[in-house]
């Protein structure tokens, strides 16, 4: 039976910081033979197919990408790779979605120490560890809305979405990118629309106010 000692883990998220979080879980014992990090899903896939890992713990959202859609490509290049979802979603149905696609566990970024290990310990020998909150109601839903309105950005609308954050006007932005004022205007109103917000000054307020979903 596999033992939580001398894993090889990957962890897929694009915020370093929840790696640091991990590589400090995972310090006070001799769990791991190998802590490796993937900023993206072609950095996650380029891992694999390059090194062999027990593990990989994967965040949801991969800079605006469902990484749920490439789960079974990552299975598809380490058969034996188990998976376990780690994200700040608390939600019923996206905990379900992971559950259909074979993954092994689910896990909140809220989770502490002993459980996050013991949530590996569990995984690796074998087992599945599924947590999800109890406050089901309408925040959840609103979690799940907030993560479809940005996966509904295109790459170059959430490009110019964070130049615009950054105080650039439209020809600056159109300079930047290469393309026209008018090209600039339209990519804003489908940007304001996905995201139902009133202008810029909304669109600023709502990276604020979800800058993890983001």
């Amino acid at each position: 039976m596999k033992q939580e000692t001398g894993i090889n883990i990957l962890v897929g998220d694009d915020h370093h910081v929840i790696f640091q979080g991990v590589v400090a879980m995972l310090s006070h014992g001799d769990h791991t033979e190998r802590l490796d990090y993937a900023e993206s899903i072609d950095a996650i896939k380029s891992r694999l197919a390059d090194t062999h890992y027990d593990l990989l713990i994967l965040d949801l959202n991969l800079a605006g990408t469902n990484s749920l859609e490439y789960v079974p490509s990552f299975m598809a290049l380490a058969p034996n790779l188990k998976i376990i979802i780690f994200s700040s979603y608390n939600n019923k149905k996206l905990l379900e979605k992971a559950q259909s696609l074979n993954v092994q566990g689910y896990l909140l970024k809220s989770t502490g120490e002993k459980q996050f290990r013991a949530a590996i310990r569990t995984v690796m020998q074998g087992e599945v560890y599924f947590e999800i909150g109890n406050d089901q109601g309408l925040e959840q839903e609103s979690d799940l809305q907030r993560f479809s309105h940005v996966l509904e950005l295109s790459a170059r609308e959430k490009e110019l979405a964070s130049l615009i954050i950054s105080g650039n006007n439209e020809q600056e932005l159109a300079e930047l990118l290469f393309i026209s004022k008018n090209t600039v205007r339209t990519h804003k109103k489908n940007i304001f629309r996905k995201l139902n917000v009133s202008g810029t000054f909304g669109l600023i307020k709502y990276i604020q106010a979800n800058s993890e979903v983001f």
